[in-house]
């Protein structure tokens, strides 16, 4: 655990750590993460560390502009569109031993409302990859990643809160992705 993302301001040791969960879930509306905290998550992901975000951050960056310098390194494109949806079907689109491991080819999570539950992702940036969509309007983005220098970055379209990670899939999935 570390402090929230406001407070995140590049003076925290993230010697030892492989992957930084970053959500901006329950605190969307704060004020936006240092910069210098911002350039410490891009160089940590460089020189080989692990990002994973979850909804809010890409709200945040296209309605407040927010986490501008975090956002070249994040795969999805950035939307300030989003539902409320209880529940958020996934299915796989890219099979990866490692995301893949354990769960099945589709499967329901329970949505977090934290004023939303999901962003519209309708896109990712060249050179990402679709790992699942969620069905549960149309098919848009639900999780997708890519590799940023010698690192890994992973982005839900859930807000992946308490709901979905007392579900099994979440949890697994959440797991996984960290790994």
């Amino acid at each position: 655990m570390g402090v929230d993302f406001t407070g995140f301001d590049g003076v925290q040791s993230l010697a030892g750590v492989d992957a930084v969960f970053m959500q901006a879930n329950y605190n969307y509306a704060n004020p936006d993460m240092p910069i210098a905290g911002q350039n410490q998550l891009v160089s940590f992901v460089s020189q080989g560390g692990g990002l994973v975000t979850s909804e809010w951050v890409l709200w945040d960056i296209a309605a407040l502009g927010k986490f501008q310098t975090l956002y070249p390194i994040l795969p999805s494109v950035a939307t300030a569109i989003y539902n409320q949806d209880a529940i958020h079907s996934l299915a796989r689109v890219t099979a990866d031993p490692i995301i893949n491991s354990g769960l099945p080819n589709s499967f329901d999570l329970p949505g977090d409302n934290i004023g939303g539950s999901e962003a519209y992702v309708a896109a990712v940036k060249q050179g990402a990859t679709v790992f699942c969509n969620t069905t549960a309007n149309d098919p848009l983005v639900g999780l997708s990643g890519w590799d940023v220098e010698s690192g890994r970055v992973a982005q839900f379209s859930q807000t992946v809160g308490i709901e979905c990670l007392g579900n099994p899939f979440g949890l697994k999935l959440l797991g996984n992705v960290m790994e």
